[in-house]
């Protein structure tokens, strides 16, 4: 057996990088999120030096995931640490951090009601000019013993450190009694906090204004929400406060919303202890305070960190990206009375997502809308807009305030005196079948209630997508949405069309045997697919009659029509389309050789009726002329339809060509002619021309006929 003995050297080196691994690896952990991951933590870097988290993790280690004696262990050399502690709601009794020569995040030390010894070796301080007096946190601690104070005092000497007091963990304000025990408890208290990983939320308007003086008259340090809406009182004091933390990350410190005697908010000591940024403000909200002065929210602005602060002014003067966010939106115009864009820009809204509460703050008190404004598929119960006088659209032919697919909404509220006058298109309501109580629509001309179907749903996934849904509910509808361009029967057209103003659908009628086209009372049409007509009307040799309103909105771009080889549609409403639509492709297809009745002479014929698209005769005009082959072949060049009765007799006609025609009728009723037959008035006459082949390109199709 051959041994190979490694020198001591090699494996010392080997252990050595092995070490060097295992300190690189506890300087930049990754995150920790369960107890578990604690557990897995102690056990790769129990004893290290060095510790710290990666780049993009949070900077937070919480002690109350693990066990005392994991801590002591886990920390018992550590020299560097780059995250903040936080010790809270524990129930160790004695730690230690005997070793520590540098704490780049700080530590939390709150709610231990057994914690008796924190020991930190002396010699490492923070700085005054770059970190924030909340560095180092330290109460409610009821046995934390003297020495473990001055320890963590040399640690931070400016910092909140602060002996137990019966108001630094207070639990959640859930009933009236505990407002009532709140104030008897805090009152004349300088530290008044939330229970660590609880929230505290204190509603002003559930105590008067002498309670909430005595309960913040000697306060300096306060974490919890306070909120303040529609409260009668004209100023909020905290005399003595120097520090105002949220109760949770992202909660507002205080929000002062909707109150209009309140004239006046100070902190006239918050700045006294001279730390400057150090010492911001954090998440605080003052908006439509109607006599709130200019200065004091000019005077917080310099001072408050991710804070919103509004002097209160109408929205009058909304650009585009300001209605993005419907959350901000109610921030920025929430309570007040006009909502209204700057210049003529076009204003839509998406408020589908916003709570009840965000909702009756948004529309509290406006009086006047323009905009357009959708609400699709929420879980709202009401909509109270009990101040609404205006409501206009951001855009002719778009409603105001479409309302889709509201299972749950029971109730829409506006003001007894809402002008329906000028508020023509102001709601568009579908499928919503809980709603029972909404104003009269029957003075708007252009609005659309629709309750228990889909038919005039917009939402991409709440309009139907069956064609015969379409033709089974939404005859007479005023509002239709299909996703398609169909080819339906004139009976079924007209049954949709005749009540509707509002059209999302394609209509194919091309060959048809339509005799009339009727849309009375659109109002707005859209094509369903980007780039394609709404109408395509091609081929109709009986559509006589197109009933689209001359003033009819669309998209300006939106080529709405095509309209080609119709014959029997008038000059006049050939004319009408176009004005309607003077950038589509629209073609009137009229003849001078319609109904002739007289004709004198060959050359007069062929004047008036060679190339014509109708070449029909009154009532038993037979023509009998000596046509050549050329001159017949250029008679019936364009002819769509023809009505005439020609007498072809031992001529040196070979090839008859007829490209265009559609249908051929008899001169009259009772002549012998029938089809092709017509050219020849009595079938035996064929005889008599012997060479002649008929060629009907394209063949001529169903529609020729004797009557």
């Amino acid at each position: 057996m051959l041994t190979v003995l490694l020198p001591k050297v090699d494996a010392k080196r080997a252990l050595e990088e092995e070490e060097k691994d295992k300190q690189n690896q506890c300087a930049q952990y990754h995150e920790l999120r369960s107890s578990s991951d604690y557990d897995t933590f102690v056990d790769d870097c129990a004893g290290k030096e060095v510790f710290g988290f990666e780049n993009g993790v949070a900077k937070k280690f919480h002690a109350r995931l693990m066990e005392e004696k994991m801590f002591n262990q886990l920390f018992k050399n550590a020299r560097e640490i780059g995250f903040h502690i936080y010790v809270e709601n524990t129930d160790f009794e004695e730690l230690k951090l005997p070793k520590l020569e540098k704490l780049e995040g700080g530590i939390t030390i709150r709610n231990n009601p057994e914690l008796r010894s924190f020991r930190i070796r002396r010699g490492f301080t923070f700085s005054r000019k770059r970190n924030a007096p909340t560095t180092v946190t330290v109460d409610g601690n009821a046995k934390l013993n003297a020495e473990s104070m001055a320890d963590l005092r040399s640690l931070c000497s400016y910092c909140d450190i602060f002996e137990w007091t019966k108001c630094s963990a207070i639990e959640p304000l859930v009933s009236d009694s505990d407002y009532a025990a709140l104030i008897e408890k805090c009152q004349g208290e300088k530290i008044i906090k939330s229970r660590p990983q609880t929230k505290l939320f204190l509603d002003l308007s559930k105590i008067s204004q002498d309670q909430f003086d005595m309960l913040f008259s000697q306060a300096t340090h306060v974490e919890m929400c306070i909120s303040m809406r529609d409260v009668p009182w004209t100023q909020l004091v905290f005399p003595k406060l120097l520090r105002l933390i949220p109760c949770g990350a992202g909660d507002r410190a205080l929000k002062a919303v909707h109150n209009s005697n309140l004239r006046m908010i100070s902190f006239p000591s918050y700045n006294s202890e001279g730390f400057g940024r150090l010492n911001s403000m954090i998440n605080i909200e003052l908006r439509n305070n109607f006599v709130l002065p200019e200065f004091i929210i000019t005077s917080l602005r310099s001072r408050c960190r991710f804070c919103t602060l509004q002097v209160y002014k109408e929205c009058d003067q909304i650009e585009p990206r300001q209605t993005r966010n419907a959350t901000k939106f109610v921030e920025l115009c929430g309570g007040k009375k006009i909502w209204k864009p700057a210049k003529d820009y076009v204003l839509e809204l998406d408020i589908s997502r916003l709570s009840q509460d965000l909702i009756d703050e948004l529309f509290q008190d406006v009086t006047t809308i323009k905009m357009c404004i959708t609400l699709r598929q929420s879980q709202l119960k009401h909509l109270r807009m009990i101040n609404l006088v205006e409501l206009h659209t951001c855009q002719a032919g778009r409603a105001a305030f479409t309302i889709e697919a509201n299972m749950k909404l029971e109730k829409i509220e506006v003001a007894s005196s809402f002008r329906w006058d000028i508020c023509k298109e102001a709601f568009h309501v579908v499928l919503s079948p809980a709603l029972k109580a909404y104003p009269s629509f029957d003075q708007c001309e252009y609005c659309v209630l629709e309750l228990n179907t889909k038919c005039g749903a917009t939402g991409r996934r709440l309009s139907y997508t069956s064609l015969s849904d379409v033709l089974q509910i939404c005859p007479r509808k005023r509002k239709i949405v299909f996703r398609e361009a169909v080819t339906i029967t004139e009976d079924q057209f007209n049954k949709l069309c005749s009540e509707t103003r509002y059209l999302e659908m394609g209509f194919n009628i091309v060959n048809s045997d339509y005799a009339a086209l009727n849309c009375p009372k659109l109002y707005s049409i859209r094509s369903p697919q980007a780039g394609k007509p709404i109408f395509t009307i091609i081929g109709n040799s009986q559509l006589e009659v197109v009933k689209i309103p001359q003033k009819v909105i669309y998209p300006g771009t939106e080529k709405i029509f095509v309209v080609k080889r119709n014959p029997r549609i008038p000059q006049e409403t050939i004319a009408l389309l176009k004005k309607i639509c003077p950038h589509c492709d629209i073609e009137g297809f009229f003849s001078k050789c319609n109904g002739i009745d007289n004709v004198q002479t060959f050359e007069e014929f062929m004047e008036k009726c060679a190339g014509q698209p109708i070449i029909s005769g009154k009532h038993g005009l037979v023509l009998k002329f000596n046509f050549t082959e050329q001159q017949l072949n250029r008679l019936f060049s364009e002819a769509v339809e023809v009505q005439l009765c020609l007498n072809i007799q031992a001529a040196l006609v070979q090839k008859l060509v007829f490209p265009k025609l559609t249908k051929w009728k008899s001169c009259a009723a009772g002549m012998e002619c029938s089809g092709v037959s017509c050219l020849v008035r009595r079938s035996e006459e064929f005889t008599r021309n012997p060479y002649l082949d008929l060629d009907l390109v394209p063949p001529m199709p169903l529609g020729i006929s004797g009557d």
